[in-house]
């Protein structure tokens, strides 16, 4: 409800009283009776409008300065480009984003330059935006730095890429970007061009939030090879997520270099302890019929069983026969407790759910060092 006092817009649309809603514009007690004026204003499409609205541009509340933005554009008034490209810079991102569209619905040249600048902007939508408007006007990217820019905010990645050197500090500058996805597909591209100066900001991309950055900026690093990045690729063999620590490893494995020889070794033996844990205590699926004690693989199980035949035997035999003699003497406890609390029926539940779990791994194990074998043998009792 508007206040008391307030100019009705609607009534003052309705009679396209242009000079009543700019006054209407100027009302400081609520932001939804500008708004509604601009809107009214724009939908009227007079020309003593536009100054007004011009002047909106100002005001202290981003909405009100959105729909000064999209109605001027609409009204496509000359006067109204100057202003609009100084709300290129506006702090608000949408004010930002609808300026560069307003400017494109205008058409006139003198926006061409800020909105290749426009290009770098912090904002994705704004980027975007500003690309779309310029491809509009047919506008050729260069193989510099603004051409990378226009590439990056159109996602264009192997595009930017044959932008080669001139792409670098623009992808460097992405790599700061909001949206997780353009700061992975920047590390990407950065190992693609193999440019040094991409070397300690993909470093520092290490220890970014977004698994996929991580993973990317490792497998980034090991394509440039350059001798900075293997003391930090050994520390990112450490990263909580095993897809981070496998590119760090694979980019290591390619550099060679002497130092990371026994971090490897170590980060592999983990993993592969890992998988032959994980499999140990894993029983798979019930097969039907079988009252739960003949189990299938599920498919994660399949998964890391591929994953094993991967590794060196030499590494990964001795590893199962250890955990099989562990599972031997956890099967032999849960027995002992079977027979020690035959009278409680928790306890019996509880004992007989670990033998399955432990039969099922000790089968996939067994069968592991089996190999090869008939596939559809996977049962673990």
């Amino acid at each position: 409800m508007a206040p008391f006092g307030a100019p009705n817009v609607e009534r003052l649309a309705a009679k396209r009283n242009v000079t009543g809603l700019i006054r209407a514009l100027r009302y400081e007690k609520a932001q939804s009776i500008r708004i509604t004026a601009c809107r009214a204003l724009g939908a009227i499409g007079d020309a003593r409008a536009v100054d007004p609205l011009i002047g909106a541009l100002n005001d202290s509340d981003k909405e009100v300065r959105q729909a000064a933005v999209l109605e001027l554009g609409a009204m496509g008034d000359a006067r109204a480009v100057e202003p609009l490209i100084g709300a290129l810079n506006d702090r608000d991102g949408l004010v930002r984003g609808f300026a560069a569209l307003a400017l494109g619905t205008i058409g006139d040249a003198r926006a061409v330059d800020p909105l290749i600048g426009a290009l770098w902007d912090e904002d994705h939508d704004v980027r975007e935006h500003a690309a779309e408007v310029l491809a509009r006007r047919g506008w050729q990217p260069s193989r510099g730095e603004a051409g990378a820019a226009y590439w990056i905010a159109r996602a264009e990645w192997d595009r930017c890429v044959q932008v080669g050197e001139a792409a670098v500090e623009p992808l460097i500058h992405a790599l700061n970007d909001q949206d997780h996805l353009v700061r992975m597909r920047a590390a990407s591209a950065l190992g693609a061009i193999g440019d040094a100066r991409a070397v300690d900001p993909l470093i520092h991309a290490l220890n970014n939030s977004a698994i996929l950055v991580r993973m990317c900026a490792a497998s980034a690093l090991g394509s440039i090879g350059d001798a900075r990045a293997v003391e930090p690729l050994i520390g990112a063999l450490n990263d909580h997520y095993w897809d981070v620590r496998q590119a760090a490893a694979s980019a290591l494995e390619a550099m060679g270099d002497a130092r990371a020889k026994e971090p490897l070794k170590r980060a592999l033996n983990d993993r592969v302890k890992a998988l032959v844990r994980r499999l140990g205590r894993s029983c798979g699926d019930p097969a039907p019929g079988t009252g739960g004690l003949w189990h299938r693989r599920t498919r994660d199980q399949e998964r890391d069983l591929e994953e094993l035949r991967g590794f060196d035997p030499a590494v990964v035999v001795p590893l199962v026969e250890a955990e099989l003699e562990e599972l031997d003497a956890s099967i032999e406890m849960s027995k002992r407790g079977l027979r020690e609390w035959p009278d409680s029926d928790a306890a019996q539940e509880q004992f007989k759910g670990q033998l399955t779990m432990l039969h099922g791994g000790r089968g996939l194990l067994r069968g592991l060092l089996a190999e090869p074998r008939d596939a559809s043998d996977l049962t673990g009792k």
